[in-house]
């Protein structure tokens, strides 16, 4: 099941408080980076988990250098304020998540 799915049902299930952004465009940046979250950052932190011995490998360096890209990118919107699309969303939800498997693999914020 896409994490998308869960973040709906949970939404349906408790509607209050919401965690889609009610304006139309602050949702559509909370799904894109809920979705960036899952197939453009985590895909990186699935590939070093078998690499954990090897982080000289090219793949392991390609990997965290993309990931830590990726995390000075979500770094760079929480200057503009306090959430990734505005308001608390799911963006953060998944970011967060996504980013504690980051750091077990060895993408953690000190190496940026």
């Amino acid at each position: 099941m896409d994490l998308n799915q869960i973040f709906e049902y949970l939404e349906d299930l408790q509607p209050a408080p919401a965690l889609w952004p009610s304006r139309i465009r602050q949702r559509a940046r909370a799904r894109r980076l809920e979705h960036e979250s899952d197939q453009v950052y985590f895909p990186n932190v699935i590939r070093l988990m078998s690499l954990q011995e090897n982080l000289d490998d090219p793949i392991a360096v390609t990997s965290i250098e993309a990931a830590q890209a990726y995390c000075m990118q979500m770094d760079n919107l929480l200057t503009k304020g306090a959430w990734l699309a505005g308001d608390y969303s799911f963006a953060d939800i998944a970011f967060y998540m996504a980013s504690l498997f980051g750091e077990r693999q060895r993408v953690a914020a000190s190496e940026r």
